[in-house]
Protein backbone atom coordinates (compact mmCIF):
# COMPACT_ATOMS: atom_id res chain seq x y z
CA UNK A 1 0.00 0.00 0.00
CA UNK A 2 2.78 2.18 1.06
CA UNK A 3 5.03 1.52 -2.55
CA UNK A 4 1.52 2.22 -3.97
CA UNK A 5 0.56 5.51 -2.31
CA UNK A 6 4.34 6.74 -3.45
CA UNK A 7 4.13 5.95 -7.02
CA UNK A 8 0.71 7.51 -6.98
CA UNK A 9 1.83 10.59 -5.14
CA UNK A 10 4.79 10.70 -7.36
CA UNK A 11 3.25 10.74 -10.91
CA UNK A 12 0.27 13.06 -10.19
CA UNK A 13 3.08 15.75 -8.48
CA UNK A 14 5.12 15.14 -11.75
CA UNK A 15 2.06 15.73 -14.44
CA UNK A 16 1.05 18.66 -12.32
CA UNK A 17 4.82 20.20 -12.53
CA UNK A 18 4.82 19.24 -15.80
CA UNK A 19 1.17 21.34 -16.95
CA UNK A 20 3.14 23.98 -14.56
CA UNK A 21 5.78 24.47 -16.66
CA UNK A 22 4.26 23.84 -20.33
CA UNK A 23 0.86 25.13 -20.20
CA UNK A 24 -0.44 28.74 -19.85
CA UNK A 25 -2.26 29.41 -16.96
CA UNK A 26 -5.87 29.78 -18.31
CA UNK A 27 -5.25 26.04 -19.07
CA UNK A 28 -4.38 24.89 -15.80
CA UNK A 29 -7.95 26.40 -14.84
CA UNK A 30 -9.51 23.91 -17.35
CA UNK A 31 -7.96 21.16 -15.88
CA UNK A 32 -8.24 21.95 -12.80
CA UNK A 33 -12.38 22.12 -13.64
CA UNK A 34 -11.91 18.52 -15.15
CA UNK A 35 -10.59 17.22 -11.67
CA UNK A 36 -13.48 18.59 -9.70
CA UNK A 37 -15.89 16.94 -12.75
CA UNK A 38 -14.46 13.43 -11.23
CA UNK A 39 -14.72 14.61 -7.95
CA UNK A 40 -18.47 15.38 -8.66
CA UNK A 41 -19.08 11.67 -9.49
CA UNK A 42 -17.73 11.01 -6.11
CA UNK A 43 -19.31 13.82 -4.14
CA UNK A 44 -22.58 11.68 -5.73
CA UNK A 45 -21.46 8.63 -4.26
CA UNK A 46 -21.13 10.25 -0.70
CA UNK A 47 -24.62 12.19 -0.95
CA UNK A 48 -26.26 8.52 -0.83
CA UNK A 49 -27.09 8.80 -4.72
CA UNK A 50 -26.79 4.99 -5.53
CA UNK A 51 -28.69 5.40 -9.64
CA UNK A 52 -26.13 5.60 -12.05
CA UNK A 53 -27.69 8.09 -14.68
CA UNK A 54 -28.53 10.60 -11.45
CA UNK A 55 -25.31 10.52 -10.87
CA UNK A 56 -24.17 11.10 -14.52
CA UNK A 57 -26.73 13.48 -14.50
CA UNK A 58 -25.59 15.54 -11.90
CA UNK A 59 -21.68 15.31 -12.99
CA UNK A 60 -22.46 16.35 -16.44
CA UNK A 61 -23.92 19.59 -15.09
CA UNK A 62 -21.41 20.48 -12.95
CA UNK A 63 -19.02 19.91 -15.81
CA UNK A 64 -21.23 22.23 -17.61
CA UNK A 65 -21.45 25.33 -15.75
CA UNK A 66 -17.71 24.92 -14.74
CA UNK A 67 -17.08 25.41 -18.38
CA UNK A 68 -19.51 28.37 -18.11
CA UNK A 69 -17.10 29.54 -15.32
CA UNK A 70 -14.13 28.78 -17.09
CA UNK A 71 -15.02 31.21 -20.47
CA UNK A 72 -17.13 33.84 -18.88
CA UNK A 73 -13.47 33.76 -16.58
CA UNK A 74 -10.75 33.44 -18.96
CA UNK A 75 -12.83 34.50 -22.35
CA UNK A 76 -14.85 37.17 -21.24
CA UNK A 77 -12.67 38.62 -18.15
CA UNK A 78 -13.47 42.02 -19.31
CA UNK A 79 -16.97 41.62 -18.81
CA UNK A 80 -17.01 40.50 -15.35
CA UNK A 81 -16.81 42.65 -13.29
CA UNK A 82 -14.07 42.18 -10.04
CA UNK A 83 -16.83 43.33 -7.74
CA UNK A 84 -18.95 40.56 -8.68
CA UNK A 85 -15.93 37.82 -8.04
CA UNK A 86 -15.55 39.41 -4.87
CA UNK A 87 -18.96 38.65 -3.86
CA UNK A 88 -19.03 35.22 -5.20
CA UNK A 89 -16.18 34.74 -3.54
CA UNK A 90 -17.41 36.10 -0.20
CA UNK A 91 -20.57 34.32 -0.07
CA UNK A 92 -17.97 31.06 -0.78
CA UNK A 93 -16.04 31.97 2.51
CA UNK A 94 -19.66 32.30 4.38
CA UNK A 95 -20.85 28.77 3.28
CA UNK A 96 -17.37 27.31 4.22
CA UNK A 97 -18.46 28.75 7.55
CA UNK A 98 -21.83 27.33 7.70
CA UNK A 99 -20.19 23.74 7.26
CA UNK A 100 -17.48 24.20 9.97
CA UNK A 101 -20.94 24.86 12.20
CA UNK A 102 -21.44 20.75 10.82
CA UNK A 103 -18.60 19.91 11.39
CA UNK A 104 -18.33 21.66 14.97
CA UNK A 105 -21.98 20.02 16.16
CA UNK A 106 -21.40 16.81 14.42
CA UNK A 107 -23.80 14.78 14.19
CA UNK A 108 -26.82 17.02 15.61
CA UNK A 109 -25.93 19.93 13.39
CA UNK A 110 -26.07 17.35 10.37
CA UNK A 111 -29.69 16.38 10.43
CA UNK A 112 -30.37 19.15 8.15
CA UNK A 113 -28.16 18.25 5.84
CA UNK A 114 -28.96 14.28 5.78
CA UNK A 115 -31.10 14.30 2.30
CA UNK A 116 -30.04 13.05 -0.79
CA UNK A 117 -30.66 16.70 -2.77
CA UNK A 118 -29.64 19.02 0.04
CA UNK A 119 -26.25 17.21 -0.27
CA UNK A 120 -25.85 16.98 -4.01
CA UNK A 121 -27.21 20.92 -3.93
CA UNK A 122 -24.33 21.45 -1.71
CA UNK A 123 -21.86 19.44 -3.66
CA UNK A 124 -22.76 21.78 -6.50
CA UNK A 125 -22.27 24.50 -4.91
CA UNK A 126 -18.89 23.40 -3.27
CA UNK A 127 -17.19 22.64 -6.51
CA UNK A 128 -18.93 25.30 -8.18
CA UNK A 129 -17.22 27.94 -5.56
CA UNK A 130 -13.83 26.04 -6.27
CA UNK A 131 -13.66 26.26 -10.03
CA UNK A 132 -14.28 29.79 -9.62
CA UNK A 133 -11.47 30.04 -7.23
CA UNK A 134 -8.94 28.36 -9.23
CA UNK A 135 -10.07 30.40 -12.59
CA UNK A 136 -9.68 33.76 -10.91
CA UNK A 137 -6.25 32.83 -9.64
CA UNK A 138 -5.47 31.75 -13.44
CA UNK A 139 -6.12 35.15 -15.11
CA UNK A 140 -3.97 36.75 -12.36
CA UNK A 141 -0.38 38.33 -13.64
CA UNK A 142 1.29 35.95 -10.91
CA UNK A 143 -0.87 32.74 -11.87
CA UNK A 144 1.42 30.44 -11.71
CA UNK A 145 2.87 31.44 -8.62
CA UNK A 146 -0.36 32.22 -6.96
CA UNK A 147 -1.05 28.35 -7.74
CA UNK A 148 2.00 26.83 -6.65
CA UNK A 149 1.63 28.36 -3.57
CA UNK A 150 -1.89 27.21 -2.73
CA UNK A 151 -0.99 24.23 -3.65
CA UNK A 152 2.14 23.72 -1.51
CA UNK A 153 0.84 25.67 1.44
CA UNK A 154 -2.18 22.75 1.64
CA UNK A 155 0.43 19.85 1.26
CA UNK A 156 3.15 21.13 3.51
CA UNK A 157 0.02 21.65 5.93
CA UNK A 158 -1.13 18.14 5.94
CA UNK A 159 2.63 17.14 5.99
CA UNK A 160 3.00 18.88 9.07
CA UNK A 161 -0.29 18.03 10.59
CA UNK A 162 0.49 14.00 10.04
CA UNK A 163 4.41 14.21 11.56
CA UNK A 164 3.57 16.93 14.74
CA UNK A 165 0.26 14.67 15.36
CA UNK A 166 2.26 10.63 15.29
CA UNK A 167 4.71 12.62 17.63
CA UNK A 168 2.82 15.06 20.11
CA UNK A 169 -0.71 14.03 19.43
CA UNK A 170 -2.84 14.04 22.76
CA UNK A 171 -6.23 16.33 22.53
CA UNK A 172 -8.66 15.23 19.63
CA UNK A 173 -9.49 17.84 17.22
CA UNK A 174 -12.98 16.51 16.22
CA UNK A 175 -13.35 12.65 17.49
CA UNK A 176 -16.75 12.46 16.65
CA UNK A 177 -15.76 13.02 12.62
CA UNK A 178 -12.17 12.26 12.46
CA UNK A 179 -10.66 10.64 15.41
CA UNK A 180 -7.28 10.41 14.47
CA UNK A 181 -7.26 14.32 13.96
CA UNK A 182 -5.43 16.34 17.06
CA UNK A 183 -4.82 19.48 18.30
CA UNK A 184 -1.62 19.33 18.01
CA UNK A 185 -0.98 17.91 14.33
CA UNK A 186 -3.93 20.95 13.49
CA UNK A 187 -1.04 23.22 15.00
CA UNK A 188 2.06 21.28 13.40
CA UNK A 189 0.22 22.28 10.33
CA UNK A 190 -0.16 25.69 10.70
CA UNK A 191 3.06 26.86 11.55
CA UNK A 192 4.62 24.86 8.62
CA UNK A 193 1.87 26.17 6.52
CA UNK A 194 3.41 29.84 7.55
CA UNK A 195 6.93 28.80 7.38
CA UNK A 196 6.54 27.98 3.86
CA UNK A 197 4.97 31.12 3.24
CA UNK A 198 7.97 33.07 4.51
CA UNK A 199 9.99 30.54 1.61
CA UNK A 200 7.44 31.71 -0.76
CA UNK A 201 7.84 35.19 -0.35
CA UNK A 202 11.50 35.35 -0.23
CA UNK A 203 12.47 33.12 -3.25
CA UNK A 204 9.79 31.31 -5.08
CA UNK A 205 8.55 33.91 -7.10
CA UNK A 206 11.43 33.89 -8.71
CA UNK A 207 11.56 30.74 -9.68
CA UNK A 208 7.81 31.07 -10.76
CA UNK A 209 9.17 33.70 -12.66
CA UNK A 210 11.16 31.13 -14.58
CA UNK A 211 8.64 28.50 -15.28
CA UNK A 212 6.71 31.46 -17.07
CA UNK A 213 5.83 31.06 -20.97
CA UNK A 214 7.68 33.50 -23.02
CA UNK A 215 4.29 35.76 -23.25
CA UNK A 216 3.71 35.78 -19.87
CA UNK A 217 7.56 36.36 -18.83
CA UNK A 218 7.75 40.24 -19.13
CA UNK A 219 5.05 41.02 -17.53
CA UNK A 220 5.89 38.87 -14.53
CA UNK A 221 9.03 40.19 -14.09
CA UNK A 222 7.64 43.62 -13.88
CA UNK A 223 5.38 42.35 -11.05
CA UNK A 224 5.71 41.73 -7.14
CA UNK A 225 4.58 40.41 -4.84
CA UNK A 226 4.11 43.34 -2.37
CA UNK A 227 -0.27 43.78 -2.07
CA UNK A 228 -2.07 46.81 -1.92
CA UNK A 229 -5.15 47.05 0.37
CA UNK A 230 -7.37 49.28 -1.86
CA UNK A 231 -3.74 51.26 -3.01
CA UNK A 232 -2.39 51.38 0.64
CA UNK A 233 0.76 49.40 0.92
CA UNK A 234 0.42 46.72 3.62
CA UNK A 235 2.82 44.63 5.52
CA UNK A 236 3.59 41.77 3.27
CA UNK A 237 5.26 39.41 4.90
CA UNK A 238 2.79 39.48 7.82
CA UNK A 239 0.16 39.35 5.28
CA UNK A 240 1.34 36.58 3.79
CA UNK A 241 2.09 34.53 6.86
CA UNK A 242 -1.26 35.18 8.15
CA UNK A 243 -2.86 34.45 5.16
CA UNK A 244 -0.83 31.31 4.94
CA UNK A 245 -2.37 30.29 8.34
CA UNK A 246 -6.22 30.95 7.25
CA UNK A 247 -5.48 28.56 4.39
CA UNK A 248 -4.06 25.80 6.68
CA UNK A 249 -7.02 25.99 8.46
CA UNK A 250 -9.71 26.14 5.42
CA UNK A 251 -7.76 22.73 4.25
CA UNK A 252 -7.96 20.82 7.61
CA UNK A 253 -11.78 21.99 7.21
CA UNK A 254 -12.58 20.91 3.94
CA UNK A 255 -10.95 17.59 5.04
CA UNK A 256 -13.42 16.98 7.95
CA UNK A 257 -16.05 18.21 6.07
CA UNK A 258 -15.50 15.17 3.43
CA UNK A 259 -15.19 13.10 6.82
CA UNK A 260 -18.28 13.60 7.52
CA UNK A 261 -19.76 13.01 4.05
CA UNK A 262 -18.21 9.80 4.43
CA UNK A 263 -19.50 8.81 7.89
CA UNK A 264 -22.77 9.25 6.33
CA UNK A 265 -22.55 6.56 4.24
CA UNK A 266 -20.03 4.55 5.72
CA UNK A 267 -16.85 4.66 3.33
CA UNK A 268 -13.41 5.03 4.12
CA UNK A 269 -12.27 6.74 0.65
CA UNK A 270 -14.55 8.58 -1.93
CA UNK A 271 -13.04 6.50 -4.62
CA UNK A 272 -10.66 4.15 -5.73
CA UNK A 273 -9.46 6.24 -8.78
CA UNK A 274 -5.65 7.28 -7.00
CA UNK A 275 -4.37 3.86 -6.27
CA UNK A 276 -3.15 3.92 -2.40
CA UNK A 277 -4.80 7.25 -2.19
CA UNK A 278 -8.65 6.99 -2.44
CA UNK A 279 -10.69 9.29 -4.75
CA UNK A 280 -9.71 12.54 -6.31
CA UNK A 281 -11.85 13.95 -3.40
CA UNK A 282 -9.65 12.77 -1.12
CA UNK A 283 -6.87 14.15 -2.42
CA UNK A 284 -8.29 17.82 -3.08
CA UNK A 285 -10.94 18.21 -0.07
CA UNK A 286 -8.50 20.49 1.36
CA UNK A 287 -8.36 22.81 -2.21
CA UNK A 288 -12.48 23.19 -1.97
CA UNK A 289 -12.11 25.59 0.48
CA UNK A 290 -8.53 26.90 0.69
CA UNK A 291 -8.32 27.88 -3.49
CA UNK A 292 -11.75 30.13 -3.09
CA UNK A 293 -10.50 31.87 0.44
CA UNK A 294 -6.85 32.31 -1.66
CA UNK A 295 -9.03 33.76 -4.87
CA UNK A 296 -10.87 36.05 -2.27
CA UNK A 297 -7.90 37.96 -0.86
CA UNK A 298 -6.37 38.14 -4.23
CA UNK A 299 -9.06 40.08 -5.36
CA UNK A 300 -9.23 42.41 -2.49
CA UNK A 301 -5.88 43.25 -2.10
CA UNK A 302 -5.80 43.77 -5.67
CA UNK A 303 -2.63 41.15 -5.74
Amino acid sequence: MLKQRIITGVVVAASFLAALVVLPASYLSAISSTVLVFAAWEWSALAGENRSRYRLGFTALVGLLMFGVWWALVRLESAVPAGLMQLVLGVAVLVWLMLLGVVLQYPSGWQWLRTVRVQLLLGLVVLLFGAAGFTVLSVNPLAKFWIVYVVAIVVIADVGAYFSGKAFGRRKLAPQVSPGKTWEGFWGGFVAAQLLAVVFYVGVLDIVKGFAPSGDSSELQSMTVTPTFYGAESASLLIFVLLAGLLSAASVLGDLFESVLKRNVGVKDSGALLPGHGGVLDRIDGMLPSVPLLAFFVLIFNW
